[in-house]
Formats: structure tokens, sequence, C-alpha cells
């Protein structure tokens, strides 16, 4: 059974003006844990006002663009998500959908957050109303969250302003959790697109650096197995190999039909290690499973902030009919700016894309992503 598409929505999709940014964010400083840097911050807004003066007087004695970068990320970090809304719609022209990608950190990161994933939910539900047709949000699930089962039961049926499912694998699960299995394979009978953090472990489990009950899935002689494991983290890169589209393998043999973006095409550091022809790279990795599956996407969210990697891209989908059918438009807004401004990077990437690249990548394949049953009425 496959979902009703929203009629105000459905507007929008039947107009070929329309275009898509598939990978964003608005969620702020108050849906975070304070322990995410591993000690507890005061997240408060006269801390992170008080945060961001500091960033940019430092930024103009030592005349750094990281600092500048920084305090500007930081500045959009302590605004209410109201705000970081209408500052990315101003980005775009006023027909354009986004697809905003919610976190669940709460049974991930050390502290307390403001606003807790219950809040988060809510407060996306409301910016949807106050827009609607422009927006389709992602439900982010975490399997080490005990009412994961129930908030994707309560948040999808028929029709919901909630179109897809986040994943971040790196806030200590595999995306072969037999929970997640359950729920893929439900995905795939009703089409609801899955999103999933493909690049290096930004943000990470910070718990404790032993953990334990990893669980995971696999197909043995057409049964599934359960394995359970565990592990020791210190690192990014150790966290990052919960992000490894590897990882992927035995959910697409167990749930071969998922529609699944494996977003920032395995991230700019392993894109550079691409380019330069090295092999079993991360990007080489999402290639392949796009040659076997024919519902896997990729996006260049963030990726986009490197330049020098623009024209490979361009050269990759001009070339090769199967990525330039399954690239889509996403941006990771606004954790871009901590590389960039946002409008200066996004305005590069258009114009080094070109209009018929961005007409693929922005307006078709983020249709067949999202409406894999929709037809042009």
């Amino acid at each position: 059974m496959t979902r009703t598409i929203p009629s105000e929505v459905l507007v929008r999709i039947n107009d070929p003006g329309v275009s898509f940014d598939i990978h964003c964010h608005m969620f702020n400083y108050r849906c975070v844990p304070n322990g995410f840097l591993g000690i507890r911050l005061p997240f408060t807004r006269r801390f992170m006002g008080n945060l961001e003066e500091v960033l940019k007087f430092i930024g103009t004695l030592g005349k750094s663009e990281e600092i500048t970068n920084a305090s500007y990320f930081i500045e959009m970090f302590g605004k209410s998500c109201l705000v970081i809304r209408d500052k990315l719609f101003a980005y775009y022209p006023a027909s354009t959908i986004f697809c905003p990608l919610l976190m669940d950190m709460d049974d991930s990161i050390k502290g307390r957050e403001k606003d807790n994933y219950a809040d988060q939910i809510a407060e996306m539900q409301q910016l949807c109303a106050d827009k609607p047709g422009r927006m389709l949000p992602f439900l982010c699930l975490n399997p080490l969250n005990p009412k994961m089962s129930d908030i994707y039961a309560k948040y999808f049926g028929t029709q919901t302003e909630f179109w897809g499912i986040k994943i971040y694998p790196s806030l200590g699960y595999l995306p072969s959790h037999p929970k997640l299995i359950e729920i893929f394979k439900d995905c795939a009978a009703k089409k609801i697109p899955v999103t999933v953090h493909c690049s290096a472990a930004t943000v990470h489990y910070n718990l404790t650096h032993h953990i334990k009950n990893i669980k995971s899935t696999r197909l043995v002689d057409g049964k599934q197995v359960v394995k359970t494991e565990s592990g020791w983290y210190w690192s990014r890169d150790d966290f990052s190999r919960f992000n490894d589209p590897k990882n992927w393998v035995p959910v697409l043999q167990q749930v071969p039909d998922l529609i699944l973006n494996l977003a920032h095409f395995g991230g700019y550091e392993q894109w550079e290690d691409y380019v330069k022809g090295k092999s079993n790279t991360w990007t080489g990795r999402i290639l392949s499973l796009m040659q076997t599956y024919p519902g896997v996407y990729t996006d260049f969210a963030y990726t986009l902030f490197q330049r020098a990697l623009h024209k490979p891209l361009r050269e990759l989908i001009e070339r090769n009919e199967l990525v330039r059918n399954r690239v889509l438009y996403g941006t990771d807004f606004y954790m871009v700016t901590l590389d960039g401004h946002f409008r200066e990077v996004k305005t590069l990437f258009d114009l080094d894309m070109g209009d018929a690249i961005l007409k693929q990548i922005a307006f078709k394949n983020p249709r067949q992503f999202l409406f894999p049953e929709w037809e042009d009425v």
C-alpha cells in the first residue's frame, strides 16, 4: 500500500518549474543534548550569543575564514527553528520543496536537551502547517530509543506531513539492526524513502567508548540471522565505521526494493580519494550499490562546499546514465555554513553543474525518489 500525496504537494510536483532540496536541517541548540562535545555546555540564547560575538571578534583579529564561518554557524544554531526555516526559504524560489531531516540524539549523546525529540517533532509539524506544501520532512529513527517502533507507527499512515525516514548510524547502531529491518520492510511496501548519513561521523555516540549489544541481521541460507557484538570506539574514524555504505549490503539483501539515499556520496574526503583513483572508497561502494539495487540514490550535500570536486561530479553525471538518474540535489543547510557562506556555496555549485544537470538532479530525480509511483496529471 502506498500513501496519498497531499493535495497541496501534488499541485506543486505537477509544476515542472518546482525544484527540491532533499537534504537540509532546521533543528537548533534546543534540540541538542548539552553534553554533545563531551563536556556539558550551558546551551542558552545568552551563551550562544556570547560565543558568536567571541568568534566574530577572534575572526576580525586573525582574519580567519574558518573562525568567521564558525561564528555564522553558531549564529544560525542559536536561532529559532522558524527563523532557520525562513532563512533557508529566502535562498530559493517560492515554489521550492524542502526535505528537512530531524535528529534523534536523546539516547546517544551525553546530557539533556531543552526540547526532547517529541518537542522537535511537534515543532516540525507546526513549521509544516505554517507553509503547506513547502516541506516534506524526514523523521529520524534511532533504534537505541526504546520508543522508536511506536514513533514510526504513530507518524506514518496513509497520509502524513512526514514523508521519509532519516538514519544516522554513528549515533551507535548498524542499519541492519533487527528493529530497523522490520521498519525498512514496511518502508519498501509503502514507498517511504530513507535518507542515511553516509560520510564521516561528524556526530557520534559519546555515552561510552565501549559499546555493547550492537545488533545486526543478515540472510544466511535464506533465513534471517541476528548477530550481537561489542567494540571499542575512540576516534571519529572509529565511529565512522557505522556509516560505511557496506553496512547497507545486508539491509538491501533483505529489503532489495528499499528506496535509499546514501547521502553525501561518501563525503568529500572519500571523494578526494576516489578522484585520485584510489580503490575501495565509499564513493565507489555507493556506485556499486546503485548498479545492483534500483532504489539506491545519493546526494552531494555538504560535499558541494568543495569546489574542486564539482568538475569530477559533473563529468561522472554526464558520462554515466545510471548516476545521472540517481543523484539528488541537497545542500545540508545550515551545516555547510561551517565551510562557507551558503549563498556563495550554492551559487557556485549551481553554476558549475549547469542548467541541464540541475534540471535532472533538482527537478526530475527528486520526484522519482520521493514519489516513485507518481505520474504527471
